[in-house]
């Protein structure tokens, strides 16, 4: 379960890097994810338009990234929510590991 929830928030974090351009998460510059839920509030909102109603049934994966295939053993339900810098994913573990990601490619940094 927390691997789907992981997979899911690290698809959901490639989408934002494919839809935007620079630094910055604001309404016209929805690139970086700096905090959980977005925002020093944690408003947890994508000023994003792309994504409708009207086409959220063709979104799919893009990758998944296996922790445990990086680190074998890796304790599984202890990642954090990642975050999302200038293009790159980063998650932690709670063995204060931390992974970066490219957010287009899922190749590890």
């Amino acid at each position: 379960m927390i691997g789907v929830r992981v997979t899911g928030a690290l698809v959901l974090l490639a989408l934002i890097v494919l839809g935007g351009a620079s630094a910055g998460t604001t309404a016209d510059n929805p690139v970086n994810w700096l905090n959980f839920g977005n925002t020093v509030d944690e408003n947890r909102y994508s000023p994003l338009t792309e994504i409708t109603p009207g086409n959220v049934s063709q979104l799919g994966r893009v990758f998944t990234y296996d922790l445990n295939r990086i680190v074998p053993g890796i304790k599984k339900g202890q990642q954090s929510f990642p975050i999302v810098v200038d293009g790159t994913i980063y998650v932690t573990s709670g063995d204060d590991q931390v992974f970066a990601v490219n957010g287009v490619t899922g190749a590890s940094l």
